[in-house]
C-alpha cells in the first residue's frame, strides 16, 4: 500500500518548473561530473574522462591535472569525484575517486593541490577496491559533519549482482564506507563504526545493501544523509542512510523481493534463478521510489538550505539521468509528505553540487556545462 501511494503521489504532480542559469557557456566541458568551489567566483570542474579545470568568472579556464591515461573507459568508469580536505586552507589536500584500468579497480587517493595545480607525485592511495566489471563504480566522496570521509561503493557491476556482494559484509562493495583520513598516513577506522570488532566483516562499512549509490549528500541543517540508489529492473530509490542498516540489495529492489536471473550462454533460452543468501533481513525500507517507466538512472542531489529561493528551502532536489525529469521531495519526520515531478528538457544530469551558501548546481552531459538553480516556479 505504501509503495502504491508513493507512486501515485509521484505521477500526479506536474506543472512545475525549475529555473536554471548557465554558470558557463554550453559545450565548455566534456562530460562534467563534479563542481567544487575554489574561491570567490572561481571553481574546479571535473570531467569524467580525466581532466580537472580551474575556472574563473564563468569564462577563463586552465588545466589543473589530466589523469585520463590511467582511467578505465567503460561508460561508468573514470574520474568520478573530488573533495577538499576540511583543513584545505592549511594542508592543501584533496581526495579523488577514480577508476584505474590496469588492473581494473576503484581508487580513493589523496593529492596535494596548490596554486590550482595537482602534483601527481604527491598521490597517496587510501583505498583500492578491485572491480570485476566496468559499471556500478559508486564514486562518491563527502566529508561528514564529524570530519570523517564517507565513500560510496557500487555492488561490483554487471547486472543483478552476480558476485553476490550486496548482502556480503566481508567485502566493501554495495556500501557506504566511513573512514578517518585527517592526520593519518593512510586511514583508520572510527571507533564508533557499526561493525567494529565483528569477525569476517569489513569495519569500514557504515551502511550496506546498496546497488549503485549515485549520489549521496549531507543535509547542512541536521546532518542527515540522503542517497540516490540506481535500480535494476523496476525501481529507482532514495534512502536515508543510517549506521549499520541494510538497504536490501540484492534481496530486494525498492520494497519488493528481487531474484537474480542469469541466462546461460551454452544453452539457448536457458535461464537460472538464484535467491540471495540473506532473504530475511532485517531490511531498511527506501524513503522514496519511482518506477523505471519514469526514469532509468537516479542522480541523487541535495536538500536545499540556501537563502535565494525561500520556497525551495527544506526540499530535496534530485534528477533522473535518462528521462530528464526532476523530483522535489519534502520530508516530515521519517516520511516523504510531498513530491513534485518536473519534466523538463533532458539535460542528462550527471551530478549536483552545493556551494558554501547552500545554493545548488547541476552538471549536464548533453549541454556540456553547469547550471545554477535560481528559482522554482510552482
Amino acid at each position: 500500500m505504501r509503495l502504491i501511494l508513493l507512486m501515485a503521489l509521484t505521477c500526479s504532480l506536474f506543472g512545475n518548473e525549475l529555473k536554471l542559469e548557465a554558470l558557463f557557456m554550453k559545450k565548455t566541458f566534456e562530460r562534467p561530473i563534479g563542481l567544487i568551489e575554489a574561491g570567490k567566483s572561481s571553481w574546479y570542474v571535473l570531467e569524467q574522462r580525466g581532466k580537472i579545470w580551474f575556472c574563473e568568472g564563468g569564462k577563463k579556464k586552465s588545466l589543473v591535472v589530466d589523469i585520463s591515461e590511467r582511467l578505465g573507459t567503460a561508460n561508468e568508469e573514470g574520474l568520478l569525484c573530488m573533495v577538499k580536505s576540511p583543513e584545505f586552507e592549511s594542508d592543501k589536500q584533496v581526495y579523488i575517486y577514480y577508476s584505474d584500468k590496469n588492473p581494473r579497480q576503484s581508487v580513493v587517493a589523496r593529492f596535494t593541490l596548490k596554486d590550482h595545480k595537482i602534483d601527481l607525485s604527491s598521490e597517496v592511495k587510501i583505498l583500492v577496491m578491485p572491480e570485476p566489471y566496468g559499471n556500478h563504480n559508486g564514486g562518491q566522496l563527502a566529508f561528514g559533519p564529524d570530519q570523517f570521509l564517507y565513500v560510496g561503493v557500487g555492488d561490483g557491476g554487471s547486472a543483478g549482482d552476480p558476485k553476490a556482494y550486496g548482502q556480503n559484509l566481508s567485502n566493501v562493495h554495495g556500501s557506504i564506507l566511513r573512514i578517518k583520513v585527517l592526520n593519518e598516513d593512510s586511514y583508520s577506522i572510527p571507533k564508533d563504526n557499526p561493525f567494529v570488532g565483528q569477525e569476517d566483516v569489513e569495519a569500514e562499512i557504515f551502511a550496506w545493501g546498496l546497488r549503485n549509490p549515485w549520489r549521496f549528500s549531507f543535509d547542512k541543517e541536521n546532518g542527515e544523509i540522503w542517497c540516490g540508489d540506481v535500480g535494476q529492473n523496476k525501481f529507482e530509490e532514495v534512502n536515508l542512510i543510517e549506521p549499520g542498516l541494510n538497504y536490501g540489495w540484492n534481496a530486494r529492489e525498492g520494497f519488493e523481493p528481487y531474484v537474480f536471473v542469469q541466462r546461460k550462454k551454452k544453452k539457448k533460452n536457458s535461464i537460472s534463478k538464484r535467491k540471495t543468501a540473506n532473504q530475511e533481513g532485517p531490511f531498511q525500507d527506501p524513503l522514496f521510489t519511482y518506477p523505471r517507466k519514469e526514469g532509468l538512472s537516479i542522480t541523487g542531489g541535495f536538500v536545499y538550505r540556501g537563502q535565494a529561493i525561500e520556497h525551495l528551502r527544506g526540499w530535496y532536489v534530485m534528477s533522473d539521468f535518462a528521462s530528464g525529469a526532476y523530483w522535489l521531495l519534502k520530508k516530515e519526520g521519517e516520511k516523504i509528505v510531498s513530491s513534485h515531478r518536473i519534466k523538463q528538457e533532458g539535460l542528462q544530469v550527471s551530478s549536483f553540487a552545493e556551494d558554501s551558501a547552500g545554493e545548488l548546481y547541476l552538471m549536464s552531459f548533453s549541454q556540456g556545462t553547469i547550471y545554477k538553480i535560481v528559482d522554482w516556479v510552482q
